[in-house]
């Protein structure tokens, strides 16, 4: 500081009025200095405010200055959360003047950190707290502005510092000595940290699994989820979230439930909001904890958290079908494959024709379809001949070896056609899409996106349902939650999935939550949010809840009597098998019989 006396001709400043300053605004990256003016002293604000840019020039901020009058408009242009606001006014009676008329010219954004100088005030000196307490309870109640200290430096109580605590139940503003607040920085601190409390309205609805009103079982014992008062006997990810705000804060949420068809809300072409989002829009309540895409929802009366998780809005389609028993046999290779090894036998029988010891093309071609299937010859080779049978010999092990292994993958597994996977092979297959999420992919206007909507038809029950059970329409859904769906939900009496997930999604979107514009428990909030998310305690949770729903889901199917354990069914192709060697090896002994009658009738 140049001097250690700032001197007017009204009043004088000390080196610790600026020490204050600095320390209060350390945290913000850009100081925008206003001064009001409405025709009332007008030479005295401009000279003092002067005076007051000169050393203000001097803290480590970039600053601008704007005089503002009553007749001027409001700036519109978005205003960077982390600014900070000095603003210097003659009087009280100006200040509430200038916010009758356009609170925006005084508080362009109310989350922001603000310091009010009023130059002139009155020289009883016992009524200053009560006309401050009565400015900052109004700029509190009405505006929500919390992160704000009021000065009047001119008058009698020059030495003070007034703040404001929304959430004292016993004195709301409370004033600090110059020197106080110099050795405790705290005092004045614009952490909100602590509500006393304060009972805040919270918007929450169950969904599995991020909301739910009882854990499973496997998850109740464990001693972190022993206590659910902070998040109102909620559970899951999203109400453990609002149980640890709760905690840190220091705040009793009053849970407001949604029971509308669409809890999650939108703006309707009238552009009223409905459910949540039109609870946050009316300021019905101050926070809605269950986790939402980060996107437009065309309005702008809400302000997103920061996002503690993400997730894909893709198709789900019917599962593909089995394979029938009768084609496992020919899964081992693929029809290529199939080819090839056809094509060899044929390859093998040519060569065995010329260096075997038959001239028959015929007998040839039994012999080396015997050395194949590993029928017993009586062959006494050459060398050459020997080398051929060598090659016949590892091709039979190998190739049969093969066809055994793939007998036990198909016995121990259950193999399906193959499933969509693409949007392109959606729209080849012609599957009618019947859904009401069509809104969550209206940003997207690729080719194939485009074409997926002609094949959307109404939606005449739950789509889930009809996609699962019925097989006839493809649906939209979250990834995450038709995983969740896959496991507990859709899936068959054996423990298969009912429902396919295609890989290719639209889009991925982040997850947040949602408060109304310029709340002022949005920094709080989003500062715990953000030690949980990095700490890791957003993806346990989830985790937990999650492989608690799984297990349960499990112990109940097995007390209904479905098993997963091999049966004879399961080994009906090797069984099927036996009865067709069995039935060929007949055909072949009578034919041989035959043959022989018909040869010794010859003779």
């Amino acid at each position: 500081m140049s001097d250690s006396m700032l001197k007017t001709n009204s009043c004088t400043f000390s080196s610790d009025f600026w020490l204050l300053f600095q320390a209060y605004f350390a945290r913000i990256h850009f100081l925008n200095i206003i001064i009001l003016q409405d025709g009332q002293y007008q030479n005295e604000v401009s000279e003092l405010s002067v005076s007051i840019i000169r050393e203000l020039s001097t803290l480590n901020h970039s600053f601008k200055v704007q005089e503002k009058r009553l007749s001027d408009n409001a700036s519109t242009h978005n205003f960077n959360v982390k600014d900070g606001y000095f603003i210097c006014v003659s009087n009280i009676e100006t200040l509430e003047t200038f916010l009758e008329t356009d609170y925006r010219l005084v508080l362009p954004n109310p989350t922001s950190i603000y310091t009010i100088l009023i130059i002139f005030h009155t020289d009883k000196c016992d009524t200053v707290h009560h006309d401050f307490n009565q400015i900052l309870n109004q700029l509190w109640l009405k505006y929500h502005v919390a992160k704000i200290t009021i000065q009047t430096p001119c008058s009698c109580d020059s030495t003070k510092v007034y703040v404001y605590r929304p959430f004292d139940v016993t004195n709301n503003t409370q004033s600090y000595s110059l020197n106080e607040v110099l050795n405790n920085p705290d005092l004045i601190s614009t952490r909100q940290l602590n509500m006393n409390q304060f009972p805040l309205p919270v918007s929450l609805f169950i969904r599995e699994p991020s909301v739910v009103k009882q854990l499973p079982s496997y998850v109740q014992t464990n001693p972190i989820y022993s206590d659910l008062t902070p998040s109102k006997g909620y559970a899951g990810v999203d109400a453990l979230i609002l149980g640890a705000l709760a905690q840190k804060l220091n705040f009793s949420p009053i849970i407001v439930e949604n029971w509308d068809d669409e809890p999650f809300g939108r703006v309707l072409p009238n552009g009223t909001a409905i459910a949540t989002l039109g609870d946050i829009v009316t300021q019905k309540v101050q926070l809605s904890s269950n986790a939402r895409f980060l996107k437009d929802y065309n309005t702008e009366e809400i302000e997103f958290t920061i996002p503690y998780s993400s997730d894909q809005i893709c198709m789900v389609v019917p599962k593909a079908s089995r394979i029938p028993v009768w084609r496992k046999l020919l899964n081992c290779f693929t029809a290529w494959s199939w080819m090839l090894i056809l094509l060899s036998c044929v390859a093998y029988t040519i060569v065995w024709y010329f260096v075997g010891p038959y001239t028959n093309f015929v007998q040839s071609m039994s012999q080396v379809f015997a050395f194949m299937v590993g029928i017993p010859k009586r062959v006494s080779p050459s060398n050459t001949q020997f080398v051929f049978l060598a090659f016949c010999f590892f091709f039979n092990v190998i190739i049969f070896g093969i066809i055994q292994g793939s007998f036990v993958t198909e016995y121990t597994t259950t193999t399906f056609y193959k499933d969509i996977d693409t949007l392109e092979e959606l729209y080849e297959s012609n599957l009618p899409i019947a859904t009401d999420f069509w809104f969550l992919v209206e940003d997207d206007n690729s080719d194939v996106t485009t074409r997926l909507r002609q094949h959307a038809v109404p939606v005449t029950e739950d789509s889930f349902d009809q996609t699962a059970f019925k097989g006839n329409v493809g649906t939209i859904s979250r990834k995450q939650d038709m995983d969740f769906l896959l496991k507990t939900v859709y899936k068959s009496k054996d423990g298969f999935p009912l429902v396919h997930n295609v890989k290719e999604c639209f889009s991925t979107i982040l997850l947040a939550n949602i408060v109304p514009k310029g709340s002022p428990y949005l920094d709080a909030i989003n500062e715990v949010m953000l030690r949980l998310f990095e700490a890791g305690f957003t993806t346990k949770w989830d985790n937990d809840v999650i492989e608690g729903f799984e297990i349960e889901n499990l112990k109940n199917f097995q007390k209904q009597g479905h098993s997963l354990s091999a049966t004879l069914y399961d080994m009906q192709i090797g069984f099927r098998l036996l009865v067709i060697g069995y039935f060929v090896s007949i055909l072949v002994y009578v034919g041989e019989v035959l043959i022989k009658y018909k040869c010794g009738n010859k003779h």
